[in-house]
């Protein structure tokens, strides 16, 4: 009869657990230094994976609009980004989950 090692057992849980911590650590470092872009009415916003601003771009054409028009823009655009780099974090952390779900 041959051994099967126990997915179960305390000692593999724990080395799992511990093989996640140190994966979801590098997936933060990794994460800060992705730069996502997103583009709404003319404004492009540029955030890391930590959701930090690091560059704003308005078109040429919008750059005549009244500030409260562009604002609402702003806000639309800025959103719009976050929810980039939730969605990019999100699924960096799925993919580990499932890369340790599998093993």
């Amino acid at each position: 009869m041959s051994q099967e090692k126990d997915s179960s057992s305390p000692s593999n849980i724990m080395q799992q657990a511990n093989q996640m911590r140190t994966q979801m650590k590098d997936l933060e470092k990794q994460l800060a230094q992705q730069i996502l872009t997103t583009k709404h009415a003319g404004i492009q916003i540029m955030m890391n994976g930590e959701g930090a601003i690091k560059n704003i771009t308005f078109d040429p054409e919008i750059q005549s609009d009244t500030l409260v028009e562009s604002q609402c823009d702003l806000l639309t655009a800025l959103n719009q980004a976050q929810k980039a780099v939730d969605n990019n974090r999100e699924n960096c952390i799925m993919s580990i989950l499932s890369n340790i779900h599998t093993q």
